[in-house]
């Protein structure tokens, strides 16, 4: 979905692969799920705060526990907490108000 309108997407297999990727720093959005092998979404959102405090990161989950991520989370450790199964148009309007928000970041 995301290649398909014009993002260049970068894949992590773990929360690990992802920490240790030399293309960090290059990285615009953090788009994570909270179960995943390794550290979770959110622990490796914590790690990310710490390093790249403004890097906008989106999570998703299918917890049915999301009203109390979504509210315990979204504005300590991340942006926007999106539900799954995904709905295609709101994450990529999150996507994008999120990458406009880096961006002018970025040229401030």
């Amino acid at each position: 979905m995301l290649r398909v309108t014009g993002y260049t997407v970068q894949t992590f297999a773990s929360g690990t692969e992802l920490l240790a990727s030399p293309e960090l720093a290059d990285i615009d959005l953090i788009f994570i799920d909270l179960q995943m092998p390794g550290p979770n979404g959110l622990e490796v959102a914590e790690h990310l705060r710490k390093e790249r405090f403004n890097l906008p990161i989106i999570l998703m989950t299918a917890s049915e526990e999301y009203e109390t991520e979504r509210h315990k989370h979204s504005s300590q450790v991340v942006d926007a907490c999106l539900k799954k199964p995904l709905d295609a148009a709101l994450a990529l309007q999150t996507i994008e108000k999120y990458v406009l928000r880096g961006r002018r970041h970025i040229s401030q």
